[in-house]
């Protein structure tokens, strides 16, 4: 069964709130989306916020290439259940303030050969503002030195869109 059309993930629409630097999705969770009848499946929820999180890990301007695989750890938490059949709207921002309380480290600013690492924060949440499922994602981005030998190895015409693309928007 394919997620598309109204059965499935038929509407996803994304803004990017500049003043509160927060990725806002608009989102149609249809019937052939459910696990229990009328209730989304849990794995379709974690899908669509593990995609989310990605995507404000990297920023949201980045290429869509130098996103992570997967996260290095997704915590879920399923408040209330979800139903098929309506329209939702997630909610994604860095939470940069709370790791920097945590371990002192500012995620932002990596020691010097370390990986990038970035917790982000996701709301599913009820067009009334109810939320339904809170999630937090840790992803490791790769840094220049070892995107340039993973990409190397691929091919220049890859090598060449990361030297022209990628790499100058990761030193910015």
């Amino acid at each position: 069964m394919a997620m598309s059309g109204s059965r499935g993930l038929a509407v996803q629409r994304l803004f990017w709130n500049d003043t509160k630097g927060e990725l806002v999705t608009v989102l149609w969770l249809g019937q052939g989306l459910g696990g229990w009848p009328g209730v989304a499946h849990g794995g379709a929820i974690a899908t669509v916020l593990e995609e989310a999180l990605r995507q404000v890990a990297v920023g949201i301007d980045k290429d869509w290439t130098s996103l992570p695989e997967e996260p290095n750890t997704l915590n879920l938490s399923y408040v209330k259940p979800t139903l098929t059949n309506n329209f939702y709207v997630v909610r994604v921002t860095h939470s940069a303030e709370q790791v920097k309380k945590r371990t002192g480290i500012d995620p932002r600013q990596p020691a010097d050969s370390s990986p990038l690492t970035q917790e982000v924060d996701a709301i599913l949440e009820s067009l009334e503002g109810r939320t339904l499922v809170k999630a937090r994602g840790t992803f490791r981005l790769p840094t220049a030195a070892q995107a340039k030998t993973e990409l190397h190895s691929a091919g220049k015409s890859t090598w060449q869109t990361l030297v022209n693309n990628i790499i100058p928007k990761w030193s910015t």
